[in-house]
């Protein structure tokens, strides 16, 4: 457990409190819990940052980042089923427990700015936010992953089961009244892309917004050259850790089971896959196909990839691991809609395909094309190259909140920043 707040040290610069599901672990690698991870580790490189969060993450925490502590609360995940009658979506129910707002609280009473990261900590989002403004506290900032209105509804549309539709489709019901509900009482909010901020714009006119893609702090191949000496080989990326991940990843090895010996390549699926979904797809799949699952060393996989496959027909918005494959040189095989919010040119800097079958059918003759793959990953390196720094984005979010604690206490508010 962390420190009394009367045994931490001073630290130079705003205090800033960021409420959060988990702390960052091994256990917890979902694109949402990197971005998190990232820029929370940045802005205590400039401020003092209290995180407050609940234990169930597992793995080994980081207590070690200067400037950021962490106040964890206990937390057992509650049965799914027990949310159907709950006001909140599932994701807020697990996490919405009195303890937490009432920590919270106490937290933000010395505040600069007070953070509310995620969909699943705005249970009680509305109540908190109305609270602080009436006491005349510090701005209350919502930190947006997705405009969860529009992921919901792409994700019950792909589910065939009807009893299973049904559930999803009123979770996804209140997810968007949460969501709503949430950003008509906070005093801002962060989004991902400029498609969100659309998004978001068009149903809150008057709300500030910041526009804060992810930075990039990975490995970085200085060099490489795809040549007809590579394998004809290419990665598909994915996971189990969301359900609309899980349904993308079933989609798209449903769709390269029509693969046959006959094309002469190979494909590695890798991924933060469960053990279940792990056996159920090495058992079933075609040839050249092998499910490989969670790898350590995802440099060493890309290494001799001549593509990857980025099969997102669900849940568009900013892919963090396509950053890490444009960093790592790999040319980026998408269906359209997968790379919307990243910047990057498609025919230039990538191949869209309009769905996962024209990608399939494709894939044979695209593998073998090595001077336009090599082409397009030196593209889209040079473009991203110099794009992507978390400190950046900790200091554009700093002056976000600076100028919004300014703007409040003069009674107005400016419409949309950008890092």
């Amino acid at each position: 457990m962390p420190a009394p707040d009367a045994l931490i040290p001073a630290v130079a610069g705003p205090r800033i409190v960021w409420a959060t599901r988990f702390p960052p672990s091994d256990a917890f690698r979902g694109g949402d819990a990197i971005y998190t991870a990232k820029l929370v580790r940045s802005l205590g490189r400039q401020a003092r940052v209290d995180v407050l969060c609940h234990d169930g993450g597992g793995g080994a925490e980081r207590d070690a980042d200067p400037g950021v502590y962490w106040h964890r609360l206990a937390w057992r995940k509650r049965p799914g089923w027990q949310s159907v009658a709950h006001r909140v979506p599932n994701i807020a129910f697990q996490f919405d427990r009195p303890a937490f707002w009432a920590r919270l609280r106490t937290l933000s009473a010395e505040a600069d700015a007070v953070f509310l990261d995620h969909l699943g900590v705005w249970g009680g989002a509305a109540r908190f936010a109305t609270d602080v403004r009436r006491a005349g506290g510090p701005p209350v900032i919502a930190v947006t992953h997705n405009h969860e209105a529009s992921l919901r509804r792409g994700m019950t549309a792909g589910v065939g089961d009807p009893l299973l539709r049904a559930a999803l489709r009123l979770d996804s019901w209140k997810a968007a009244r949460l969501e709503a509900r949430t950003l008509r009482a906070v005093d801002a909010a962060t989004c991902i892309t400029e498609a969100d901020l659309a998004a978001f714009r068009a149903d809150h006119e008057t709300l500030p917004l910041l526009v804060l893609p992810p930075g990039y702090d990975g490995p970085v191949v200085g060099d490489r050259r795809i040549s007809p000496a590579s394998p004809v080989r290419a990665v598909l990326l994915g996971s189990t850790t969301a359900f609309h991940k899980r349904l993308v990843l079933e989609q798209a090895l449903a769709s390269l089971q029509c693969l046959n010996e006959a094309a002469e390549l190979s494909i590695d699926v890798v991924g933060d896959i469960d053990g279940e979904f792990h056996a159920r797809a090495a058992a079933t799949a075609g040839p050249g196909l092998r499910v490989v699952g969670y790898v350590p060393d995802l440099a060493a996989t890309l290494a001799g990839a001549r593509a990857a496959i980025l099969a997102d027909t669900v849940g568009g918005g900013f892919k963090l691991r396509a950053l890490s494959l444009v960093f790592h040189r790999v040319p980026i095989l998408a269906v359209a809609g997968a790379l919307d919010g990243m910047g990057l040119a498609a025919g230039r800097h990538f191949l869209e395909f309009p769905d996962l079958a024209s990608l399939v059918r494709a894939l044979p003759a695209v593998l073998r094309d090595v001077g336009r793959l090599d082409t397009m990953q030196q593209a889209a390196f040079e473009h991203a190259r110099g794009r992507f720094d978390w400190d950046r984005r900790a200091t554009a979010l700093l002056d976000f909140a600076r100028s919004l604690r300014g703007s409040l206490a003069a009674g107005s508010r400016a419409r949309i920043a950008r890092a």
